[in-house]
């Protein structure tokens, strides 16, 4: 995944991280066909319609239609959160936090990437998407605040990028 390669910390201009988040989405979905690789950073591009169109196409039609669905309505945003609740109770975490990010509930979001998949610089690149690296954002503030960086190299790359 992108996180290992800490793309989010190492590339500064928003739309250059984009085009490279939506590039490496099409090459993992080449190589491994599965929509729960891709879905979390298609949801936080705010391309549900890719996951959809991905689920059409390994024949799941069922999650194809519910992908099409408006979240910001109350009943697809509650059927969202309980499929996002069983999806963690099976350790299916990446889909789990992708429908949490869907139902609008982010800090859950990541809070399960740091948490349970253990990969800040993932929760960091969905947050950079998400706010349009926009790094004095709330989310992005409260993120600051509770990551701990397994690399001593990770806070002066991020650092970094404050100074553009």
């Amino acid at each position: 995944m992108l996180s290992k390669f800490y793309i989010a910390a190492s590339i500064h201009n928003h739309s250059t991280l984009v085009k490279i988040v939506q590039h490496s989405l099409i090459n993992m979905w080449a190589a491994f066909q599965k929509v729960d690789n891709v879905a979390l950073l298609y949801a936080a591009l705010g391309q549900l319609s890719a996951i959809s169109k991905l689920y059409s196409v390994i024949g799941d039609d069922l999650r194809a239609d519910f992908f099409k669905r408006d979240f910001k309505v109350s009943k697809w945003r509650k059927f969202a959160i309980k499929n996002a609740y069983s999806s963690l109770s099976h350790h299916n975490l990446e889909m789990s936090a992708t429908l949490f990010l869907i139902a609008g509930d982010i800090n859950l979001c990541i809070n399960i990437i740091v948490m349970k998949l253990e990969d800040p610089m993932l929760a960091f690149l969905v947050l950079r998407l998400l706010t349009n690296s926009n790094y004095k954002s709330k989310e992005m503030q409260q993120f600051f605040k509770l990551v701990n960086w397994n690399d001593d190299i990770i806070p002066i790359l991020i650092s970094n990028l404050f100074k553009d």
